[in-house]
């Protein structure tokens, strides 16, 4: 499978907004199929060196009239796993 990102990236060079299709049926007629689907990033904050969004608001049929942002999420920390904790066996 294939699958097609749009990045949008700010005067600053942080990514603001992603766009892609997703697979689901989350529509009016409750049929799977691949929808318009994005979000907005926002409130960046340092973590360990790391910008990162802090804000993140993302749902079906982005940008239209039938966008509903049902994926709210506002971060509050991030713990990077440790060498160790990824070690290979």
């Amino acid at each position: 499978m294939e699958q097609a990102v749009d990045l949008h990236v700010d005067d600053d060079g942080r990514p603001s907004k992603v766009v892609f299709q997703r697979w689901s049926n989350a529509n009016p007629a409750k049929v799977f199929q691949l929808q318009h689907f994005g979000g907005y990033l926002s409130a960046f904050a340092d973590f360990g060196g790391f910008c990162l969004p802090t804000r993140i608001e993302a749902g079906n049929f982005f940008e239209t009239d039938e966008y509903f942002p049902f994926f709210n999420v506002n971060v509050e920390t991030i713990r990077f796993p440790s060498s160790a904790e990824h070690e290979c066996r």
